[in-house]
Protein backbone atom coordinates (compact mmCIF):
# COMPACT_ATOMS: atom_id res chain seq x y z
CA UNK A 1 0.00 0.00 0.00
CA UNK A 2 0.85 3.54 -0.84
CA UNK A 3 1.61 5.82 1.98
CA UNK A 4 0.21 8.68 -0.52
CA UNK A 5 -2.31 11.34 0.90
CA UNK A 6 -5.57 11.58 0.13
CA UNK A 7 -6.92 14.24 -2.10
CA UNK A 8 -10.15 14.23 -0.68
CA UNK A 9 -11.56 15.07 2.95
CA UNK A 10 -12.52 11.97 5.07
CA UNK A 11 -16.43 11.68 5.50
CA UNK A 12 -15.75 10.01 8.30
CA UNK A 13 -15.86 11.50 12.08
CA UNK A 14 -14.02 10.14 14.78
CA UNK A 15 -15.28 10.41 18.33
CA UNK A 16 -13.04 12.08 20.94
CA UNK A 17 -10.61 9.15 22.46
CA UNK A 18 -11.76 10.58 25.92
CA UNK A 19 -15.48 9.68 25.56
CA UNK A 20 -15.46 6.97 28.85
CA UNK A 21 -18.42 4.54 29.15
CA UNK A 22 -21.36 5.15 26.96
CA UNK A 23 -24.26 3.48 26.61
CA UNK A 24 -25.83 4.05 22.84
CA UNK A 25 -29.59 3.44 23.09
CA UNK A 26 -30.70 1.93 19.38
CA UNK A 27 -33.80 3.61 17.62
CA UNK A 28 -36.26 0.82 16.31
CA UNK A 29 -35.22 1.53 12.86
CA UNK A 30 -31.54 1.39 13.84
CA UNK A 31 -30.03 -1.92 12.20
CA UNK A 32 -26.73 -3.51 13.64
CA UNK A 33 -23.87 -5.70 11.80
CA UNK A 34 -21.17 -7.27 12.80
CA UNK A 35 -18.73 -7.19 10.35
CA UNK A 36 -14.78 -6.10 10.32
CA UNK A 37 -12.37 -3.95 8.41
CA UNK A 38 -10.98 -4.62 5.21
CA UNK A 39 -6.90 -4.47 4.46
CA UNK A 40 -7.86 -1.01 2.98
CA UNK A 41 -8.99 0.57 6.35
CA UNK A 42 -13.05 0.50 5.01
CA UNK A 43 -15.61 -2.05 7.14
CA UNK A 44 -17.80 -4.13 5.45
CA UNK A 45 -20.24 -3.37 3.63
CA UNK A 46 -23.89 -2.46 4.82
CA UNK A 47 -25.66 -3.28 1.08
CA UNK A 48 -25.96 -0.97 -1.64
CA UNK A 49 -29.32 -0.54 -0.57
CA UNK A 50 -28.12 1.68 2.54
CA UNK A 51 -26.68 4.44 0.02
CA UNK A 52 -25.83 7.89 1.94
CA UNK A 53 -26.72 6.32 5.62
CA UNK A 54 -24.79 6.99 8.56
CA UNK A 55 -23.70 4.56 10.41
CA UNK A 56 -21.69 4.59 13.58
CA UNK A 57 -19.03 2.04 14.00
CA UNK A 58 -17.50 0.75 17.39
CA UNK A 59 -14.62 -1.12 17.82
CA UNK A 60 -14.92 -4.62 18.63
CA UNK A 61 -18.13 -6.87 17.99
CA UNK A 62 -20.15 -5.54 21.57
CA UNK A 63 -23.38 -7.09 23.44
CA UNK A 64 -26.25 -5.99 22.61
CA UNK A 65 -29.07 -5.57 24.84
CA UNK A 66 -32.35 -7.16 23.36
CA UNK A 67 -30.63 -8.93 20.39
CA UNK A 68 -32.96 -9.67 18.09
CA UNK A 69 -32.24 -11.18 14.05
CA UNK A 70 -34.01 -8.12 11.52
CA UNK A 71 -37.35 -9.10 9.39
CA UNK A 72 -35.23 -7.47 6.63
CA UNK A 73 -34.22 -10.04 3.87
CA UNK A 74 -30.67 -9.98 2.10
CA UNK A 75 -26.77 -10.58 1.88
CA UNK A 76 -26.23 -8.70 4.97
CA UNK A 77 -27.37 -10.31 8.15
CA UNK A 78 -28.82 -7.64 10.30
CA UNK A 79 -30.04 -7.59 13.94
CA UNK A 80 -32.12 -4.71 15.93
CA UNK A 81 -31.86 -4.24 19.91
CA UNK A 82 -32.31 -2.20 22.31
CA UNK A 83 -28.87 -0.32 23.68
CA UNK A 84 -24.95 -0.99 22.86
CA UNK A 85 -22.27 -0.44 25.81
CA UNK A 86 -19.21 1.13 24.82
CA UNK A 87 -15.91 1.07 27.25
CA UNK A 88 -13.59 3.96 27.39
CA UNK A 89 -10.77 1.75 25.30
CA UNK A 90 -13.22 1.49 22.50
CA UNK A 91 -12.56 3.91 19.36
CA UNK A 92 -15.99 4.86 17.36
CA UNK A 93 -16.49 6.44 14.16
CA UNK A 94 -19.46 8.55 12.55
CA UNK A 95 -19.41 6.58 8.90
CA UNK A 96 -20.97 7.08 5.27
CA UNK A 97 -21.69 4.24 2.92
CA UNK A 98 -20.86 5.16 -0.61
CA UNK A 99 -23.01 3.96 -3.88
CA UNK A 100 -21.65 0.21 -3.37
CA UNK A 101 -22.60 0.27 0.37
CA UNK A 102 -18.88 0.30 1.88
CA UNK A 103 -18.52 3.04 4.80
CA UNK A 104 -16.07 5.71 4.47
CA UNK A 105 -12.48 4.43 5.99
CA UNK A 106 -11.62 4.53 9.83
CA UNK A 107 -8.04 4.01 9.08
CA UNK A 108 -5.58 1.88 7.92
CA UNK A 109 -4.78 0.65 11.30
CA UNK A 110 -8.05 -0.42 12.22
CA UNK A 111 -7.12 -2.90 9.38
CA UNK A 112 -8.35 -6.57 10.00
CA UNK A 113 -10.16 -5.80 13.13
CA UNK A 114 -13.68 -6.70 14.52
CA UNK A 115 -16.76 -4.04 14.47
CA UNK A 116 -20.17 -3.18 15.11
CA UNK A 117 -21.70 -0.72 13.23
CA UNK A 118 -24.99 0.80 14.25
CA UNK A 119 -27.02 1.82 10.66
CA UNK A 120 -29.43 4.84 11.22
CA UNK A 121 -32.20 4.35 8.69
CA UNK A 122 -35.01 6.28 9.21
CA UNK A 123 -38.05 5.87 11.54
CA UNK A 124 -40.95 5.19 8.87
CA UNK A 125 -43.44 8.17 9.14
CA UNK A 126 -46.75 7.69 11.07
CA UNK A 127 -50.17 8.10 8.76
CA UNK A 128 -51.07 11.66 8.92
CA UNK A 129 -54.61 12.28 10.98
CA UNK A 130 -57.75 13.36 9.05
CA UNK A 131 -58.51 17.00 8.71
CA UNK A 132 -61.86 18.18 8.59
CA UNK A 133 -61.40 19.13 5.27
CA UNK A 134 -60.40 15.38 4.19
CA UNK A 135 -63.18 14.43 5.67
CA UNK A 136 -65.61 15.95 3.73
CA UNK A 137 -64.14 15.67 0.63
CA UNK A 138 -64.73 11.62 1.81
CA UNK A 139 -67.82 12.50 2.04
CA UNK A 140 -69.05 14.09 -0.80
CA UNK A 141 -66.84 11.42 -2.90
CA UNK A 142 -69.26 8.76 -1.53
CA UNK A 143 -72.11 10.80 -2.44
CA UNK A 144 -71.19 11.14 -5.70
CA UNK A 145 -71.01 7.98 -6.15
CA UNK A 146 -73.96 6.69 -4.45
CA UNK A 147 -75.66 9.35 -6.74
CA UNK A 148 -73.99 7.41 -9.83
CA UNK A 149 -74.99 4.21 -8.76
CA UNK A 150 -78.53 5.65 -8.74
CA UNK A 151 -78.30 7.40 -12.34
CA UNK A 152 -76.91 3.78 -13.32
CA UNK A 153 -80.23 2.04 -12.35
CA UNK A 154 -82.51 4.23 -13.70
CA UNK A 155 -80.78 4.45 -16.75
CA UNK A 156 -81.33 0.40 -17.23
CA UNK A 157 -85.20 0.80 -15.98
CA UNK A 158 -85.83 3.64 -18.68
CA UNK A 159 -83.68 1.40 -21.33
CA UNK A 160 -86.55 -1.49 -20.28
CA UNK A 161 -89.21 0.54 -20.67
CA UNK A 162 -88.12 1.57 -24.25
CA UNK A 163 -87.96 -1.93 -25.46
Amino acid sequence: MSSRVPNKPSKTETWPSNHGRLTLNLKSSDRILFRKVTDRGLPESVGSANVGKKCTVITGHKEVEGLQESEETGKVEMFTGESIEASEEDQIFTCIADSRGLLSSVGLPMAGMDVTIILHLQEPEEPKKSTEQEEKIRNLKNKINKTRAELNKLTEELKELAD
